[in-house]
């Protein structure tokens, strides 16, 4: 039958900006109520608690050269995306990830970003616990004061506690980007290609695609639209909700395309 799902939420986030250091929380805890289609509550779902928090800490040892992050992104998920949202379908998932950025400028309209993470990811009600690497080389080519183009390669290797359900993979990911700032309009778009070697399992060959527009109405609100296709799982989910998150406490708006900031804002344009 058809629900009716009323949430109730408080929340609480703090940033804290420094020269040698930033550091970044959100959290918000609440209670769920399902009902069905005309108002009464229903005898297969269950009321309960949902929360989810995200924290990052970055510590600038060389500024403008060399930073260590460590994040951490607990949510909650479907354990079936096909399924509705019940509580026996869901669950909570917590990704934790730590390591370095290091920023190059090798001229003044370039910037090189190398970033590596060490990390695992934990699910409170299925088998699919892991631990995973994750390095990524990205380049920017700023061609004017509103246009810039960049390419990014992502390699990440995932092992999985039971590998027998769940196939280890190694994923490879290449792709580039177009970015256009006129006004209080921002534009970006990428394409790219996506490769997984999973392992006693054929490999998986696709295209990745996306395009982003954002609009500023002032300093502390904006408008986008973001449209994109490929590959993902459900720790780059988590990451990816972690830093829309993070972007949203950040006392400026905006989409920021720098990817060499350091302190470097969170960042949209590496996906």
């Amino acid at each position: 039958n058809d629900a009716l799902i009323t949430n109730a939420l408080i929340g609480a986030n703090y940033n804290a900006v420094g020269r040698d250091y930033d550091v970044q929380f959100n959290g918000r805890g609440g209670y769920r109520y399902y009902s069905d289609n005309i108002g009464n509550e229903t005898q297969t779902d269950h009321d309960e608690n949902i929360y989810d928090a995200q924290a990052r800490a970055q510590w600038h040892i060389s500024p403008n050269f060399f930073s260590w992050v460590l994040e951490d992104y607990l949510r909650q998920s479907l354990i079936n995306s096909l399924a509705n949202a019940a509580p026996n379908n869901n669950q909570h998932s917590n990704v934790i990830m730590t390591g370095p950025n290091w920023f190059i400028r090798p001229s003044s309209a370039d910037i090189v970003t190398v970033t590596a993470r060490k990390g695992l990811q934990r699910f409170s009600n299925t088998g699919a616990d892991n631990d995973r690497v994750w390095t990524t080389v990205a380049w920017q080519h700023h061609l004017s004061a509103v246009f810039s183009a960049a390419g990014q390669f992502e390699a990440q290797t995932v092992r999985y506690t039971d590998s027998a359900t769940n196939p280890d993979y190694d994923r490879r990911d290449a792709f580039l980007q177009i970015n256009l700032q006129s006004g209080i309009n921002q534009w970006r778009s990428d394409y790219g290609v996506t490769r997984i070697a999973r392992d006693e399992q054929s490999d998986i060959d696709g295209k990745r695609w996306g395009f982003t527009w954002l609009r500023l109405f002032s300093r502390d609100s904006s408008l986008t639209l973001n449209i994109r296709q490929g590959f993902s799982d459900s720790a780059l989910i988590s990451l990816a909700s972690g830093a829309e998150a993070m972007a949203s406490s950040l006392p400026t708006g905006g989409l920021d395309v720098v990817v060499g900031a350091d302190p470097p804002k969170v960042q949209r344009l590496v996906v």
